[in-house]
């Protein structure tokens, strides 16, 4: 017992030391300049959407992996996994305009997304429906039955007067609530940050297709 306490006490006072030298807090203060960066970039991103389409539909699912299966899949097998889905979306949703993810990892789930898939609200109806069958995909061919997902669209009910999901109008008051969600998906994880690979990302989005501008014909 005594030879534990004099062990657990060493590496108190080698925490304390690292948390306390100049090396960490320059890193710590990266992280944190890191996350507002991402958080302007998303709300220009999600204001640029806006101004292009008069209503949006906002689809969020969390997906990731069972108990039985999530200790064996790596940040590698997470990361082709989520540009998978993203591709099938992509293609055979037509009406979507954006999207943002956000990667985490936690000692129970350990490696897992957050999606937010956003539609053009002037074509596209059905949140829950399209959470749905994004998230059985994810389900069923992607992960091959080891996945699991959280169709946060068939759930309003768990975000009350903050929900940031679903038909949004440009005008709506409600549209603040977008940003909400944003703050969430690009807060600091430092969990992750210390288990992903070095230069792999953990936070990131679409991109904003220039209008080609009409031509027209001098005579």
């Amino acid at each position: 017992a005594h030879q534990c306490v004099q062990t657990l006490n060493a590496v108190i006072s080698s925490f304390r030391q690292t948390v306390r030298s100049t090396a960490f807090k320059i890193k710590l203060k990266a992280y944190h300049r890191n996350v507002h960066e991402n958080t302007k970039s998303a709300y220009r991103y999600i204001d640029a959407l806006f101004e292009r389409h008069a209503k949006l539909l906002f689809v969020r699912l969390d997906v990731g992996y069972g108990k039985e299966n999530n200790k064996w899949v790596t940040d590698r097998d997470a990361k082709a996994h989520r540009d998978q889905l993203i591709a099938y979306v992509r293609k055979n949703y037509h009406d979507l305009v954006g999207y943002v993810w956000k990667l985490e990892y936690g000692p129970r789930k350990r490696y897992h997304y957050h999606l937010l898939f956003i539609f053009n609200g002037s074509f596209v109806r059905k949140d829950i429906t399209i959470g749905k069958s994004i998230g059985e995909y994810w389900k069923t061919a992607i992960t091959k039955e080891h996945g699991v997902y959280w169709n946060c669209n068939a759930n309003k009910a768990v975000y009350g007067d903050h929900l940031g999901i679903g038909m949004i109008h440009r005008s709506d008051q409600n549209r603040k609530n977008v940003y909400i969600v944003l703050n969430y998906l690009t807060k600091t994880d430092l969990f992750v940050k210390a288990r992903v690979s070095k230069g792999m990302r953990t936070f990131g989005k679409g991109e904003i297709i220039k209008r080609r501008r009409k031509r027209f014909n001098r005579r």
